[in-house]
């Protein structure tokens, strides 16, 4: 009696097994097999048997140099994009002019050009530009889409000029600075009235109001007020010990591995029998035993997708090196794809073989044993309804079947 053995290779089909098919005989013949992780070898008793569908085989290991691997990226999930929320896109809208949705549900309407200044005025605005240079204007300060650069463009419209003459029996500044206001016509500055600049802008008087007492403020420095909003210092902190604790509790969750992409992901995979909501009220449960403050859902969400690149499911699918690349290869990858089509012939080929040996063991006269070795999937255990199994150690359980006909 003698056995022998090859290398398993692997294919694209669901199966992530890796199987060996065993025929025990005084002689021996051996033929390289695959089928979706298979690897059959069969030893005949008869010697002048043979077969058409064998896939040529020189007994060299095969050559994987060629093979083109996926790049690993790495990327962590669900990173937050914060030009998505609702609370930003709102903003971008109000800086931009177009209508919006408050946070009250109100909903605000687009800006629009207001009508000229009066016929009286002293200017004469509206007879130094047209309705289209009105627009234009009008449309260029909302492109600006920034509360800063529509401040930076106010304070350039805007001078500010000191009285020349003030009472000298008083300090008291009664009389306001003089204002000049301007906007460019054709490559000049042209004066024009407050309320021209105003109503061409569609802004209120406290925009304005806003630039004009920065620059009579001291220690003016000639540039427009900076936005403060939500600068200051009083900012509420996590303590850091909340945050080492949440680490800490994901951390005990036991890993799973995967089968055959182990060693080719980062990724980290942990039993999906709890959520992770579940896995949120686990901790505060522990934190508040222990007599603890616990972290909100929210930070726990944070720190388990930002700081972690975990997920809740094992891999639907286990494949091959030569597979997965050609998932994620980009197109028109010729020599990938000729790979690809040769790794699925020998399939085939490896199938039609196996068939082949499995009829010929069903002859009478025939003594041959085919025996079909497979690994199956890596179970993790232990495995309970209860939460406590969840943060158990897991030991991997390699089945190992058999069968033969």
């Amino acid at each position: 009696m003698s056995s022998s053995s090859s290398s398993s290779s692997s294919s694209s089909s669901s199966s992530s097994s890796s199987s060996r098919s065993t025929s025990f005989h005084s002689t021996t013949r051996r033929s390289n097999l695959m089928q979706s992780g298979e690897t059959l070898e069969v030893i005949s008793q008869q010697n002048n048997h043979s077969s058409n569908n064998v896939m040529p085989n020189d007994g060299s290991p095969q050559n994987t140099d060629n093979i083109v691997q996926s790049p690993n990226k790495n990327k962590k999930k669900r990173v937050r994009n914060e030009a998505q929320w609702k609370k930003n896109k709102t903003k971008q809208l109000k800086n931009l002019g177009k209508q919006y949705t408050s946070r009250t549900g109100k909903t605000v309407p687009a800006k629009a050009m207001k009508p000229l200044c009066s016929d009286k005025c002293r200017y004469l605005c509206s007879n130094k530009f047209s309705e289209e240079q009105r627009r234009e204007i009008f449309n260029m300060y909302w492109a600006l889409s920034s509360f800063q650069r529509q401040r930076d463009f106010l304070n350039s419209v805007v001078m500010v000029f000191l009285p020349a003459v003030r009472r000298i029996r008083t300090t008291t500044k009664n009389r306001k600075p003089n204002t000049y206001y301007s906007l460019v016509n054709n490559g000049q500055n042209v004066r024009v009235c407050k309320t021209f600049l105003l109503n061409t802008l569609g802004i209120a008087d406290r925009t304005l109001r806003t630039v004009i007492e920065a620059k009579t403020s001291e220690g003016f420095l000639g540039s427009a007020p900076m936005d403060s909003r939500g600068k200051h210092d009083h900012h509420i902190k996590t303590d850091p010990e909340v945050l080492d604790s949440v680490r800490v509790h994901i951390n005990s969750i036991a890993r799973i591995d995967s089968h055959y992409l182990r060693a080719n992901t980062s990724r980290e995979y942990i039993d999906g029998g709890l959520t992770l909501a579940d896995l949120h009220r686990d901790y505060k449960n522990m934190r508040e035993s222990d007599k603890k403050t616990a972290a909100n859902y929210d930070l726990y969400y944070r720190i388990f997708t930002k700081q972690f690149n975990i997920s809740f499911f094992i891999p639907k699918k286990d494949q091959c090196d030569l597979c997965e690349s050609r998932k994620n290869a980009v197109d028109g990858d010729e020599v990938l794809e000729n790979q690809y089509l040769e790794h699925l012939r020998q399939k085939e080929l490896s199938r039609a073989e196996k068939k082949n040996d499995i009829e010929t063991c069903k002859m009478a006269e025939s003594n041959s044993i085919v025996a079909i070795f497979d690994l199956q999937a890596v179970m993790p255990v232990p495995i309970g309804e209860s939460s406590a199994f969840f943060y158990k150690s897991k030991l991997n359980c390699l089945n190992l079947t058999v069968s033969y006909s």
